[in-house]
C-alpha cells in the first residue's frame, strides 16, 4: 500500500481551497476504497451483499466507496474488513 499511497499524494497535490490535510484524507481514502473494490472484483462480490454482510445500506456501501467522502470511521472499517473476510491493520508512519 505504501507506494500506491505514495503516488497517490503526488498526483493529488493541494489546489485552490483544498487544505493539504484534506488532500491526504482524501489519498488514503482513495487508497481503502480501491483496496475494497478489489476484494469485491477478486470475491465477485456486490455492494448489495457487502451490505447485507455489513448489516448496512447500499447507500452506505457507496459512501465507503467515494474516495471524496472521507467521513469514515474505525467501526465502519472493521465491519467492511469481518464482510470481505479479511482483518483491519491501522497503522501511523
Amino acid at each position: 500500500m505504501n507506494a500506491q499511497f505514495e503516488r497517490l499524494i503526488h498526483e493529488a497535490l493541494p489546489t485552490g481551497k483544498r487544505s493539504l490535510t484534506f488532500t491526504l484524507a482524501v489519498s488514503v481514502k482513495r487508497v481503502v476504497s480501491d483496496q475494497i473494490e478489489q476484494e469485491m472484483c477478486k470475491t465477485q462480490l456486490t455492494k448489495n451483499i457487502l451490505a447485507h454482510r455489513m448489516g448496512t445500506s447500499r447507500a452506505a456501501v457507496n459512501r465507503l466507496l467515494d474516495p471524496e467522502n472521507t467521513s469514515i470511521t474505525l467501526n465502519t472499517l472493521e465491519k467492511v474488513a469481518l464482510a470481505l473476510n479479511k482483518r483491519l491493520k491501522v497503522e501511523l508512519a
